[in-house]
C-alpha cells in the first residue's frame, strides 16, 4: 500500500472516529441540556399555573355534581386554555390536571382533567398513579425525578400546590409532557448529527488527499533528489521549499550530498598522493587536514636515479616504461608505509612530504626511515635486474625539515597538491649534491636533530655542504642502519608501521 493511501486512510479514520466521539458527547450532553431545559419549562407552567387557580373554588368541589358548577367549568377552560397556549414546537404539553390526596385511601384523586379524548380522560375522583414524591413534596412544586410509566405512555411530569385563602394546600396541579416528544427531539438532533458528521467526512476526504497529494508530492521530489545521488549524480540538489520537516529533511538531503561530492573530490584528488590508510581517515574526519594553501613545517624528500638518461639511451621504449613503473611502484609502497604523501614525480625523480596533509609529530623520523627502506628496495630491484641483464642502478636521496607552503596549487585548469618555498630548495638540492658526496642518503641538520638520539642509526657529520646554486652552506649527514634489513618495513601497502612519538 503506497503512503498517499496509508495517510488518506489514516487522516480519514482519525476524523471519523473524532467526529464520531464529538458527536456521540454531543448528543449525551444536548439530551441532557434537553432534559433540564424542559423540566424547568414545565415547572415554570405548573408554578404559574397554579398560583392563577382560585383554590377557595377548588376547594369547593368535593362531589361528583361539582363538575356541573359554573366555577369548575370556568377553571376547567382556564386549564384548557394553558394546555393549549404551550402546545409549542419546542415543548407540547399533554396533559394539565388537578389532584388531590384522598385521606380515607391515602391516594391522589383526580379533581379536573380538560382532556377532550374520552379514552384518554380522567374523571372526577378517578385515582391518580401511587407517587411517592407526591407526599413528600405536597407543599412545594417538584419535578418528578424518574419517568412515569402508565398505560398512556412515558411521561415526564411537573406539580405544584394550589393553596386556599388561608394559605393551605388544597389540591395540586399536574402537568405532564410525553417522553415521545422529547425522543422526537433527541431524534431531529440524531439526524442533524449525522449529516454533521456526513458532511466532516466528506470535507475531512477532500482534505485528505489534498494533505496525502501535498505530502507525498514533497516525499517524491526528496526520493528523486536521493535516487540521483544514489545514481552517482552528487551535484543534484533538493530545490524543495516548504518551511516545514520536508524542508529540513531537503537541507540534510543537500548537505549530504555536498559532503559525499567532498568526499569524492577528495578521494579523488588525493588517491594517487597519499595511502588508502591515510586517506580513510581524511574521508572519516579522524585527523582534520586543510587542502587550502597554509605554511606548515614539513620533512621534504627528493629521490633522482643517477645518469638515468645515460642508461635509457641504451633500452626500448618498452622497457624505459617497464623499469620506471616497477621502480615507482616499489618506491610509492615504501614512501606510503611510512605516512608519506607523494607530491609528484620528476622524470624518474621523485618528490614526497611527510607531515601533510595530517600532521605527523615523526615525520623525520618516517622520512629517514622510508629513504632507507627504499635503497634497500632498489638494492632488491637493481639484483633482479641484473639477472635480467638490465644496467645497475644508484638513486641519490635528499631529505630537509622546513616551513614551506603546502595545499592545492594550480588553477582551475590544472591544480595539484604540492609544498613550495626555501625548505623545498634546499631538500632538492641536497639530494643534487649526493652524487658529489657520494653519498646515498643525505639529510639536513634541522631532520638531524630530531632523530640524532635515536640508537637504530649510525651518522655520518659531513660538515658544511655547498648546495648548487645556494651561497649559504648547509650542515649536513649521511645516514644508514645501524643493523642493515634484509626487507622493508613490514605492513599492508599503504598502512603505516606504528611509531612511538619523540619525546
Amino acid at each position: 500500500m503506497k503512503y498517499r493511501t496509508k495517510l488518506f486512510l489514516t487522516f480519514s479514520l482519525l476524523v471519523f472516529i473524532s467526529t464520531s466521539i464529538a458527536l456521540v458527547t454531543l448528543y449525551a450532553e444536548s439530551s441532557k441540556l434537553l432534559f433540564t431545559q424542559i423540566r424547568g419549562e414545565l415547572l415554570s407552567i405548573a408554578v404559574t399555573t397554579a398560583a392563577s387557580i382560585n383554590g377557595d373554588e377548588v376547594e369547593s368541589f368535593q362531589t361528583k355534581q361539582s363538575v356541573n358548577t359554573s366555577s369548575y367549568k370556568k377553571i376547567d377552560n382556564k386549564l384548557r386554555f394553558i394546555r393549549d397556549a404551550n402546545r409549542r414546537p419546542n415543548l407540547y404539553i399533554q396533559y394539565l390536571y388537578i389532584i388531590r390526596p384522598e385521606k380515607a385511601s391515602n391516594h391522589y384523586v383526580f379533581v379536573m382533567d380538560p382532556e377532550e379524548n374520552p379514552d384518554k380522560i380522567s374523571h372526577y375522583d378517578d385515582l391518580f398513579p401511587t407517587m411517592e414524591e407526591l407526599y413528600q413534596n405536597e407543599d412545594r412544586p417538584f419535578v418528578e425525578s424518574k419517568l412515569t410509566y402508565d398505560h398512556w405512555g412515558k411521561w415526564i411530569s411537573a406539580f405544584a400546590p394550589i393553596y386556599n385563602t388561608q394559605g393551605n394546600v388544597v389540591a395540586t396541579l399536574g402537568v405532564d409532557v410525553s417522553i415521545e416528544e422529547v425522543r422526537s427531539k433527541m431524534h431531529t438532533l440524531i439526524l442533524y448529527g449525522i449529516i454533521a458528521l456526513v458532511t466532516a467526512l466528506i470535507i475531512s476526504i477532500i482534505i485528505a488527499h489534498l494533505l496525502a497529494k501535498l505530502v507525498t508530492n514533497s516525499l517524491s521530489m526528496l526520493v528523486e533528489t536521493v535516487n540521483e545521488i544514489g545514481g552517482g549524480d552528487l551535484k543534484s540538489r533538493s530545490h524543495l521549499e516548504s518551511n516545514d520537516e520536508f524542508d529540513e529533511l531537503a537541507s540534510a538531503i543537500n548537505a549530504m550530498a555536498r559532503g559525499l561530492e567532498e568526499r569524492e573530490r577528495l578521494k579523488l584528488g588525493f588517491a594517487r598522493y597519499v595511502s588508502q590508510y591515510v586517506l580513510e581517515k581524511i574521508l572519516k574526519s579522524e585527523v582534520p587536514a586543510n587542502f587550502e594553501g597554509e605554511r606548515r613545517r614539513l620533512t621534504i624528500f627528493f629521490s633522482d636515479i643517477r645518469s638515468f638518461t645515460k642508461i635509457s639511451e641504451n633500452l626500448a621504449p618498452e622497457a624505459i616504461v617497464s623499469l620506471l613503473n616497477q621502480y615507482f611502484e616499489r618506491m610509492i609502497s615504501v614512501i606510503f608505509q611510512h605516512n608519506g604523501t607523494l607530491d609528484k614525480f620528476i622524470g624518474d625523480g621523485i618528490m614526497a612530504e611527510f607531515g601533510a596533509p595530517l600532521e605527523d609529530k615523526n615525520q623525520e623520523l618516517h622520512a629517514v626511515r622510508a629513504a632507507l627502506d627504499m635503497q634497500i628496495e632498489i638494492e632488491k630491484l637493481a639484483a633482479k635486474w641484473h639477472e635480467m641483464g638490465m644496467p645497475e642502478i644508484s638513486v641519490g636521496m635528499g631529505i630537509h625539515t622546513g616551513y614551506a607552503i603546502v595545499g592545492n596549487i594550480g588553477s582551475e585548469i590544472r591544480m595539484e597538491y604540492t609544498a613550495v618555498g626555501d625548505a623545498v630548495n634546499v631538500a632538492a638540492r641536497l639530494e643534487k649534491s649526493t652524487k658529489k658526496l657520494n653519498k646515498k642518503i643525505v639529510i639536513s641538520e634541522e631532520t638531524y636533530k630530531a632523530i640524532k638520539h635515536l640508537d637504530e642509526f649510525v651518522f655520518e657529520d659531513l660538515g658544511e655542504v655547498s648546495l648548487p646554486g645556494r651561497e649559504q652552506y648547509i650542515h649536513s649527514y649521511a645516514i644508514d642502519y645501524k643493523v642493515q634489513k634484509n626487507t622493508s618495513v613490514p605492513g599492508d601497502h599503504g598502512k603505516p608501521v606504528e611509531t612511538p612519538t619523540n619525546t
